[in-house]
């Protein structure tokens, strides 16, 4: 995992399985973001940093004009 927090997690990465539902840190590379996820939701599922996901959001809305109705 590129994300894989360098000093909070008490085991290696090597020592988990790829699906594993266990629950590890992660660091996001971009915005310094730390937070835990399970290791399946990582490797299988692709999910990654929601903070910065919820501010990309948040620029992307207020980024376009209002709409009128």
């Amino acid at each position: 995992m590129k994300e894989w927090h360098p000093t909070l997690n008490e085991k290696s990465i090597e020592d988990y399985v790829l699906g594993s539902n266990e629950s590890v840190h992660q660091l996001c590379k971009q915005c310094g973001h730390a937070w835990e996820a399970q290791i399946v939701t990582r490797t299988i599922g692709g999910h990654g940093c929601r903070k910065r996901v919820h501010e990309e959001a948040a620029q992307e809305e207020f980024a376009q004009p209002p709409r009128l109705k």
